[in-house]
């Protein structure tokens, strides 16, 4: 008898709160009927795609989960090379003509700019140091350009009429300014005997200036003079050196990948201290490379796994229709 009671009670109270539902329901419907012809007015994004039939949505949604990826990879920078022995200009110096010897250059500084014939928009530009010691840039020097295809640049400094980058008697760079815009990451860079057999060790820094150099973040490739190694790797600068191209007698291409974007690099020959071999070479070609750079994985399976979800969302919608 309470069992059935208590039923009975239970039944009146679900009656009762279903009455009061309706009733409330009733009062709301013109308040709802607004906000719902609202919505189709002016659509929130979430509803956009819930109000559209699944075969439709799912073009959509696939564009959505793609277009982040897409936008994770930047624009890359055609791999261009540079053959230093052709298709040079002189834009600071004498002259408009790059030339490989002259008279009274040890202390004329110039620049040339180098044009590529896999990418003729982007140009190399160069100029000259030499200095009496391993641990600076020195005073500007004449940069010469030597034709054929197994030559290249070398430098003209106080032992003229020496003219290939070494470091018999001082030591010579070449600083090399990489297109602005670009963004190289990896070089690989040619070195010469230019016919002879030669001992060949190169002290490469590669990177970009950073404000504590104190010659401004985009400095002409004639702005070097006197810094320091040690400033210079202090500040946006890396340094590798060779240390197993001795008596060769081909072109010996060196490879540098960086994880930051280089515009500029200074070739040298090694400024190892205490060794006994002289190096001797000219810069003979670069090529400057973009290598891709992925959305990172984490980031890629996350897209990933919403736009499974949304795609499964889609399907138990059509089932149910």
């Amino acid at each position: 008898m309470r069992f059935k009671l208590d039923t009975q009670i239970f039944a009146s109270i679900r009656c009762a709160m279903e009455n009061r539902e309706k009733h409330v329901r009733s009062e709301l419907v013109p308040q709802d009927f607004k906000q719902e012809k609202m919505a189709v007015r002016f659509p929130r994004p979430a509803n956009m795609l819930a109000a559209l039939s699944p075969r439709r949505a799912a073009p959509m949604l696939a564009a959505g989960l793609l277009l982040p990826l897409l936008a994770g990879q930047a624009a890359a920078t055609p791999t261009t090379t540079w053959n230093l022995y052709t298709n040079c200009t002189q834009i600071a110096g004498s002259g408009s003509s790059c030339v490989g010897d002259g008279s009274n250059h040890a202390s004329n500084g110039n620049e040339y700019r180098f044009s590529s014939a896999t990418s003729p928009n982007l140009s190399l530009t160069a100029a000259a140091y030499h200095s009496n010691k391993n641990t600076s840039l020195g005073h500007a020097s004449f940069l010469g350009e030597y034709t054929g295809s197994q030559f290249g640049l070398g430098v003209e400094n106080d032992n003229a009429p020496e003219h290939a980058v070494d470091n018999n008697g001082g030591y010579d760079f070449i600083v090399f300014r990489l297109p602005t815009g670009s963004n190289f990451d990896q070089l690989k860079i040619t070195l010469s005997p230019f016919g002879w057999t030669e001992d060949m060790n190169a002290t490469i820094l590669y990177g970009t200036p950073t404000a504590g150099l104190g010659i401004g973040l985009d400095p002409s490739v004639t702005a070097f003079k006197n810094l320091s190694i040690d400033d210079l790797l202090d500040n946006g600068f890396s340094m590798e050196t060779t240390t197993n191209l001795l008596d060769k007698s081909t072109p010996q291409t060196i490879s540098l990948s960086s994880p930051d974007i280089i515009n500029y690099f200074i070739v040298a020959a090694s400024l190892t201290p205490g060794r006994h071999e002289d190096d001797y070479f000219k810069v003979n070609a670069v090529t400057a490379i973009d290598s891709p750079s992925p959305v990172p994985e984490p980031a890629s399976l996350a897209l990933l796994a919403a736009g499974l979800f949304g795609l499964f969302t889609l399907r138990q919608r059509a089932v149910k229709a």
